[in-house]
């Protein structure tokens, strides 16, 4: 799927990824590739040992997800743990008019 890094420029990216949608679910503008960086790493479960780099994520997993109440968004794969919040997602990214961007300020 193809990416955009937070200097703009398009990337192609593999895996695991996360869309944010500013209208109700109407357009997914931003999304993000949810790597751990670089490394061998264990998925546990169907994932199992892969290769992480910048353009390449958890391919495989059972996935749950919740916010919490200091905007963390925390995921769990069938082994591993990522937090990332609104502003890592969206950051680099031209905001919508009206997002949550907007405002803070």
């Amino acid at each position: 799927m193809t990416f955009t890094d937070q200097d703009g420029h398009e990337f192609t990216g593999h895996g695991m990824y996360a869309a944010v949608s500013f209208d109700q679910g109407e357009n997914w503008p931003v999304r993000k590739l949810l790597t751990p960086g670089e490394g061998e790493l264990n998925g546990g479960a169907w994932t199992q040992d892969f290769v992480a780099t910048p353009t390449r994520a958890e391919h495989a997993g059972y996935l749950a997800a919740t916010q919490s109440p200091d905007n963390v968004i925390h995921l769990i794969s069938s082994r591993l743990h990522y937090r990332v919040n609104l502003a890592w997602l969206t950051a680099g990214m031209k905001q919508p008019v009206g997002s949550a961007g907007d405002r803070a300020q």
